[in-house]
């Protein structure tokens, strides 16, 4: 049945899904201003700040700057910031390009009450300026990507570069990463393309008591680089790659807006190939495991979760026909979040780049060719309507779906994407 059915896929979620509590009551965004600086070649914005009424006259402690390329049309990039003021450079715009900029303010109580930055904790997105780019530099050339400095050559505690892409929850806008799971693209794809799959077999309404929180066309996909520092010890339980710790599942609790991370889950180990055996996972009274995973849990000892709150964790998964992973799964913990202007290894482990992230929708990945088609498994032998790896896609068709994804990437009027 529809009503019953449940999606397990990063994070395990109950059909009858509470919604966030606790949201922040804003006015809208403040305006923001704009100037381009023909010296520097970026858009300088800025604006007053924002103070929420309730449940106190807190001033926001974070901004987001949507940026779209039409009035009143939706963002194809997010920038954010905890001053009053940002620059945005030809890494992110394109040159003599007229954009349109709205902000919205974060609630200023949100860090303390453990509710992050998830989607209750945004007020509503301001009026919109159109906002003009000048000429690129002489060397530049139009749409041309910014020089990137090499790397240096690596060491086992050098910092390195990831591009984490994640589906919001119970969101239309973006959620961010902190104690939240992200993806490689394969891995984001794997998501996608079952979600996609189900909602073209079972109508769509199908996903809508999952967190997704709605239509697959209606889905938000944000991309950002990710720079990461490897833990100091090994980990043994999800992973063996030195550069990371074991997977952690995030937002597998009651109320999805308190944003937390714990030892992976059995349904996510089960995508990840990994057993759900004792003594680490076990049913009530500590018996075996049953196969719908509904009753079991996994414990991770102290060093393995002190890990995996301090460095960004991996999962490997798997597409149905293949033997090797076929992408990643990501958690990245919110206390080791690299402040702004802070990189990894200042106290922080993990920083997102230039704090700019790209963001694909669903509606856009249908429109150049989204594969929706082909379900591998059957939702009525499912028990309770779970859908776990049985219901993993094929491998061609992550593939297929992960190269629409990209397009989409590339296609938004921007300076081209690099990671890395």
């Amino acid at each position: 049945m529809i009503a019953a059915l449940r999606i397990w896929p990063a994070v395990a979620v109950a059909a009858a899904t509470p919604q966030p509590k606790g949201a922040v009551t804003w006015p809208r965004g403040p305006k923001l201003r704009c100037a381009w600086d023909a010296a520097t070649h970026a858009l300088r914005v800025s604006w007053p700040q924002a103070v929420a009424p309730d449940p106190a006259a807190l001033a926001a402690d974070v901004y987001e700057i949507n940026i779209a390329a039409a009035s009143l049309g939706r963002a194809l990039a997010v920038h954010t910031t905890g001053g009053l003021s940002a620059e945005l450079g030809l890494d992110v715009l394109l040159p003599e390009t007229t954009y349109f900029l709205s902000l919205r303010a974060h609630a200023g109580w949100a860090f303390g009450s453990g509710r992050l930055m998830g989607a209750d904790t945004w007020g509503m997105l301001g009026p919109e300026t159109a906002c003009d780019t000048g000429a690129a530099p002489d060397v530049a050339p139009r749409g041309a990507a910014p020089d990137v400095a090499p790397r240096a050559p690596s060491d086992e505690r050098s910092t390195f570069a990831l591009e984490s892409w994640r589906i919001s929850e119970y969101s239309g806008a973006t959620d961010y990463l902190l104690n939240h799971d992200g993806a490689d693209l394969a891995g984001s794809s794997l998501l996608v393309t079952v979600f996609a799959q189900i909602e073209f077999y079972e109508g769509e309404l199908a996903l809508r008591s999952t967190w997704t929180g709605g239509s697959t066309a209606d889905m938000v996909v944000s991309v950002y680089c990710v720079d990461a520092l490897p833990p100091p010890t090994r980990a043994n339980d999800t992973t063996g790659d030195p550069r990371f710790a074991d997977y952690a599942s995030c937002n597998n609790q009651a109320d999805p807006s308190m944003s937390r991370c714990a030892c992976a889950v059995p349904m996510d180990r089960l995508w990840g190939r990994l057993p759900i055996s004792r003594p680490r996972c076990h049913s009530p009274g500590f018996g075996a495991c049953d196969g719908s995973t509904i009753n079991c849990t996994c414990a991770c000892d102290e060093t393995e979760t002190n890990r995996s709150a301090t460095y960004t964790g991996v999962l490997d998964v798997f597409a149905h026909d293949d033997a090797a992973p076929v992408g990643r799964w990501y958690s990245h913990p919110a206390a080791a979040a690299c402040p702004e202007k802070r990189t990894p290894g200042d106290g922080c482990t993990w920083s997102m780049g230039a704090n700019t992230a790209r963001v694909v929708r669903g509606s856009q990945l249908y429109e150049l060719g989204l594969n929706a088609s082909a379900l591998t498994c059957d939702l009525g032998d499912l028990p309770d309507g779970q859908v776990g790896p049985s219901c993993a896609p094929e491998a061609a068709q992550i593939a297929q779906n992960a190269a629409v994804m990209r397009r989409a990437l590339a296609a938004a009027p921007l300076a081209p994407w690099t990671c890395g």
